[in-house]
């Protein structure tokens, strides 16, 4: 299986937001790759030397669903949970797909986090 390069995308969010990626996997010829029976990883980072991932979501968690695996598209879910943990500033991501034992990086690139203007209320005493 011959994929395409890795490619570099920068990735914005909003703290608190709610976030879906949508992704399509392809190989060197530009056909889709068959994600049947792949794990997906999504990994995020302070700096590409921390030991500890700030966000880590896999195919096995159920964070990224494979949407139409013939066609090697998948979803990353970032939910309002995690998002709303980060701190306002750049991350590092990837993105890693494992096909027969074999690792493979998709995606790469800088994860920034913008401040939200918009807040539940807090309850009153």
């Amino acid at each position: 299986m011959n994929f395409k390069e890795s490619i570099y995308q920068n990735i914005e969010l909003i703290r608190g937001d709610d976030e879906d990626i949508d992704v399509v996997v392809s190989d060197s010829n530009g056909e889709a790759v068959d994600l049947e029976d792949v794990e997906i990883r999504f990994t995020v980072r302070e700096d590409f030397d921390d030991e500890e991932a700030v966000i880590e979501l896999s195919s096995e968690d159920d964070a990224i669903t494979i949407v139409d695996p013939e066609a090697g598209t998948f979803i990353i879910h970032i939910a309002t949970e995690i998002t709303s943990e980060l701190e306002i500033r750049n991350y590092v991501y990837d993105i890693e797909v494992v096909i027969d034992g074999k690792k493979k990086t998709i995606a790469s690139g800088v994860v920034s986090v913008y401040a939200d203007v918009t807040r539940e209320a807090e309850a009153e005493p």
